[in-house]
């Protein structure tokens, strides 16, 4: 009962965290129309990289199983060398803009865009080296399973979906501590894991319950877009490419904030997350202070 009641929490107050960041959720949105609309009419090569791109780009964002997702595809997908490479730079691009993501969700409180940018960037090489981490397990687990049984398939996936949870706490934790090293993140992510194996259970069952709801709901959109265009509709009804990738950025950021909230209410203090490094000439006490000053909006 109360794991359920701290996932059900959790989960609500990931959903808050997103809101209450509307910067944010808006600049990602509009980075994804930017990228999508010269394709979104293009049937051809054009349309299938930009979706390729920012469908990669949006996934890394959310976390180790989605990061796996995309590996495993683009390591048996049947491409282009450049779209493989595209694919690479957009996990990289996700990976390190979720530095900055998560721990604008973890502070709970608006940031200006020095920080913001100054947090991902500091946090970049440890999130990409994490990642080539979640790579690697993704493609020793994807050849795995080429060789495996079929009664076996389902053990793999439960174990395959144990060590994206340890990741996707790793993650957190080297966001919300600083850790420098991916090593002991990954450590301490285990301990976090084992320690609330039911909350995390029930809360990755709401998260992809609600990734697939998204999914299945932009699938018939895109079915009736399809359809309408088969029988004569404007060439204007594609745009709903458009709709349905920024569709799934909510779910997507939903799942780093719900699952930072769950470790922040584990923790002494819940609102707890290590101060950026200082540049002079800022004052630690420029953290106590309200919002910022002479600086562009708010994310």
């Amino acid at each position: 009962m109360l794991a359920l009641k701290a996932a059900l929490a959790a989960y609500r107050d990931g959903w808050s965290r997103v809101l209450r960041a509307p910067w944010l959720l808006a600049g990602l949105s509009a980075a994804a129309f930017a990228l999508l609309l010269p394709g979104t009419w293009d049937e051809g090569e054009l349309g299938y990289r930009t979706a390729t791109v920012v469908a990669d780009a949006t996934m890394a964002i959310g976390g180790a199983a989605d990061w796996a997702l995309d590996v495993a595809d683009l390591a048996y997908r049947d491409s282009d060398p450049a779209t493989q490479l595209l694919t690479v730079v957009a996990l990289v691009v996700g990976a390190f803009l979720s530095g900055g993501i998560l721990d604008r969700y973890a502070r709970q409180r608006p940031v200006d865009a020095r920080t913001f940018w100054g947090v991902a960037g500091e946090l970049a090489s440890r999130l990409l080296r994490l990642t080539a981490l979640v790579a690697a397990v993704a493609l020793v687990l994807g050849a795995a399973s080429a060789s495996l049984p079929g009664w076996a398939v389902p053990f793999e996936l439960l174990v395959a979906s144990v060590i994206f949870v340890v990741f996707d706490c790793a993650r957190v934790r080297l966001v919300v501590e600083r850790r420098r090293s991916v090593v002991f993140a990954l450590l301490a992510g285990i301990r976090f894991a084992a320690r609330h194996p039911a909350a995390l259970l029930v809360l990755y069952v709401l998260l992809v319950a609600t990734l697939g709801a998204v999914l299945g709901l932009t699938a018939l959109a895109a079915s009736a877009a399809d359809a309408a265009r088969d029988a004569g509709a404007p060439i204007w009804i594609a745009g709903v490419r458009v709709v349905r990738a920024i569709a799934l950025l909510p779910p997507t950021l939903l799942a780093g904030a719900a699952l930072t909230s769950l470790f922040q209410s584990a923790l002494a203090h819940a609102a707890y997350v290590a101060p950026p490094r200082l540049v002079w000439p800022d004052s630690p006490a420029i953290e106590t202070l309200g919002e910022p000053r002479d600086f562009p909006p708010s994310v």
